[in-house]
């Protein structure tokens, strides 16, 4: 019998509740207190840093989604392309998140090049790639196993136009996991106090010119 969607998606939802430190209340938003974003916020004594804040309140999206239990009975086989909507969620949110970081300044290396490739060729309907030629290609997910021997569209920093076999989605815990280490690659790098100091002072001078 194929597993259900649940079992995925509560395992993600420990990684990341579990990693982030965020408690989901009973008015259904996120204490983030103890996250990364409130210890960022906290070392900025002198005025409210509204990136930090910001990037704590949209990450809330990904606790919304990952408890959302509507397609819980959903399975890989069956229902690929729901399954695929459900991920394209989360994805959007995390490129948002690679966006903020990476402007936030020019010295932060993202490095996450494969998950904006995907985002942008495959997940966003934009008249390139997928979607200019579209031939409905069927979704598989890599928690349904080995696809190395096809040719798939997968994550990658750059796509060719070549004859696909089937277009293959991250897992959900590999998504999940990145964004984790994102994070914890943005912290490290807010540990130079001139980097801190100088994308708190530019999120400062933005609200200043409002």
């Amino acid at each position: 019998m194929e597993e259900s969607f649940r079992s995925f998606r509560l395992a993600a939802l420990k990684i990341w509740l579990e990693n982030t430190k965020r408690i989901r209340e009973e008015s259904h938003d996120d204490d983030y207190s103890n996250s990364y974003e409130c210890s960022w916020q906290n070392r900025c004594e002198d005025f409210h840093v509204g990136l930090f804040c910001g990037i704590a309140n949209w990450m809330t999206h990904i606790t919304d989604i990952l408890l959302d239990e509507s397609i819980d009975d959903c399975n890989f086989e069956n229902h690929s392309n729901r399954i695929a909507r459900y991920y394209n969620l989360i994805l959007f949110i995390l490129s948002e998140l690679i966006n903020d970081m990476k402007d936030s300044s020019k010295s932060f290396k993202v490095n996450m090049e494969d998950y904006a490739s995907f985002v942008n060729n495959v997940v966003k309907h934009k008249f390139n790639f997928l979607h200019k030629n579209n031939n409905h290609l069927c979704i598989f997910f890599e928690e349904e196993g080995d696809f190395s021997d096809f040719n798939v569209i997968s994550l990658r920093p750059n796509y060719k136009c070549e004859e696909y076999d089937l277009i293959l989605y991250p897992s959900l815990n590999k998504i999940i996991n990145s964004i984790l280490d994102l994070y914890e690659r943005y912290d490290n790098f807010l540990k130079d106090e001139n980097q801190f100091r100088n994308i708190c002072e530019s999120s400062k001078q933005i609200c200043s010119d409002e």
